[in-house]
């Protein structure tokens, strides 16, 4: 490497230029554990001075190769083309979600997603956490809502998965890429050394039975692998909804992991908010304020009705007798519409009316929950 400095240094000085020592360092990326190296690099016979991280092409590299540097400033700069964007939205209150998903692929994903061909392989928090804030941003609940509600109700692809698909991206571009190409002999160097970036592209080919793309360094549909991987990750879903006891109503009315019709029909963002409450278990009925206080179930109970009996979500839908007037022309809709669901199960009510009434129950929900809070607060 000193030779090639010594190379540059004799360029500059034939052409009477000068390297700018102030810009002009030394990294040297290693394994940790690794110690870094007292070689002393020159130019103009000045020493470098050592650095452990490098901005290349606008991503941060530490000396270990780690990517934590360059994640973390990625995700802040997604985070303030977020907040772009949900200022618009303040301006615009009738943002639809198919406007807001539009936006968010062009203005967030692309700093989000910037060089995760490299990074992609694992699931990163930092990179779930700004697709999570916006998430919960149009659905207009607040950061303690259960992830795989949101996750259900928005239907968005997760982000490892868009991960995946860049690492898939890449892997297309090296293996038709021409032999003699410097990027072309360090693809197939760690590919046979089975080094961590082929290692986690082996990974995703035996997920999705396609080892043989692998094996014999073939392209591959990337759609048909993130398909395969979305498909995959949306039964891990289904499974996983069923171990979260704050998602017990949730799971009464949720079974495919797609965009609710409360989400894409042009609802207000109030109308929007407390369906996603009351659907997630966050809405403060007494049946979740009682589980902050550690109150045993039995005995979460709210005074604004005579009937005694915990208030949860289906007591305040269907018998709570505060909305007994609003939800008299919901039932009526319902009798019109399909009326042998009126001597069925609370349970199938309640997913019929958001998978077909979604805004007539969102209609309802607003009001009924005004006439609460005029009853416990003497106030709308």
């Amino acid at each position: 490497m000193q030779s090639l400095l010594d190379i540059v240094d004799h360029w500059c000085w034939k052409w009477r230029l000068s390297v700018n020592q102030g810009k002009t360092e030394v990294i040297h990326f290693r394994k940790q554990g690794v110690s870094r190296s007292t070689f002393n690099f020159n130019v103009e016979v000045k020493p470098l001075c050592y650095t452990n991280i490098y901005k290349y092409l606008g991503f941060t590299l530490d000396e270990h190769l780690q990517f934590r540097e360059g994640i973390n400033t990625l995700a802040d700069t997604a985070g303030r083309a977020l907040g772009s964007i949900i200022s618009k939205m303040k301006n615009c209150k009738d943002l639809s979600y198919t406007t807001f998903s539009m936006l968010y692929d062009a203005w967030v994903s692309p700093i989000l997603l910037y060089a995760a061909g490299v990074w992609g392989g694992k699931e990163l928090s930092r990179v779930n956490a700004t697709q999570n804030q916006a998430m919960r941003c149009f659905l207009g609940v607040h950061k303690f809502t259960p992830v795989l509600a949101l996750q259900g109700d928005m239907g968005w692809e997760p982000c490892l998965i868009k991960q995946k698909g860049e690492m898939l991206r890449l892997w297309n571009r090296l293996s038709s890429m021409p032999e003699v190409r410097i990027a072309k002999k360090v693809f197939n160097w760690d590919k046979a050394h089975n080094y961590p970036w082929c290692r986690e592209m082996n990974a995703i080919f035996n997920e999705t039975d396609q080892q043989h793309v692998f094996t014999n360094g073939l392209r591959c549909n990337t759609q048909s692998v993130k398909h395969i991987l979305f498909r995959e990750y949306k039964e891990k879903w289904a499974n996983d909804i069923w171990h979260k006891q704050q998602l017990k109503t949730y799971r009464l009315l949720k079974y495919v992991y797609s965009p609710e019709p409360y989400v894409t029909l042009p609802l207000d963002r109030s109308r929007r908010s407390l369906c996603a409450q009351l659907r997630t278990g966050i809405l403060p009925l007494a049946i979740e304020i009682g589980r902050f206080y550690s109150v045993p179930e039995e005995e979460r109970l709210r005074s604004v009705c005579d009937l005694n009996v915990v208030e949860d979500e289906l007591h305040f839908l269907f018998y709570c007798p505060l909305g007994d007037e609003a939800r008299q022309i919901l039932f009526q809709k319902m009798q019109d519409v399909k009326s042998e669901l009126f001597w069925t199960e609370d349970e199938v009510k309640l997913e019929w009316f958001f998978r077909e009434e979604a805004f007539s129950v969102a209609t309802f929900i607003k009001s009924a929950w005004k006439l609460r809070k005029n009853k416990l607060f003497g106030c709308f």
